[in-house]
């Protein structure tokens, strides 16, 4: 059965051991990520949680501890359209979404959030914060630590919003 690549991304996807060339694909999901390999349970990840680069396990991920973490790469999705990664089975079943529209934990911790701000790890382990901004010394500790950009405000002092991943 020989099919055009346009009939084979209508079915659902394709499956290639070489390269990949599409004309006007379309996936579902509203994000791109990988399966990484994470520090500790899989289960205790969640979406929204906010990962850093794990400086004790190289080539691993982890949920982020600190404020301003230079070392964050990525927030856990579970809405990926198109997912990188599958096949080594020394992954977890975690995606980290790496660009796109995704739902994060956000607290208020630096400020309201607001729409456009950007946003960095905070004090509360798997959170986002606001990145204030309004000195050089808050832009330098921010420099390096910007894993998203607001798209909808945050009115409480703990949630979830949508977020443009746009790590800097």
């Amino acid at each position: 059965d020989t099919v055009d690549g346009y009939s084979l991304l209508a079915r659902g996807g394709i499956w290639t051991q070489g390269h990949l060339y599409a004309h006007s694909a379309h996936v579902a999901g509203a994000d791109v990520g990988e399966h990484i390999k994470t520090v500790g349970d899989p289960t205790a990840y969640q979406q929204g949680d906010v990962l850093v680069i794990s400086k004790k396990y190289p080539g691993k991920f982890e949920k982020s501890q600190r404020a301003y973490d230079t070392a964050v790469a990525g927030i856990v999705t579970n809405t990926a359209g198109l997912v990188a990664g599958g096949g080594d089975e020394t992954l977890s079943p975690v995606v980290m979404a790496l660009a796109g529209q995704v739902p994060v934990h956000v607290l208020s911790e630096s400020g309201i959030v607001e729409v456009g701000d950007l946003l960095t790890t905070s004090s509360t382990p798997g959170y986002l914060m606001k990145c204030p901004v309004r000195t050089m010394e808050e832009k330098m500790q921010c420099m390096g630590a910007v894993v998203a950009k607001a798209l909808e405000p945050m009115t409480q002092k703990r949630g979830m919003i949508k977020v443009l991943v746009t790590l800097q």
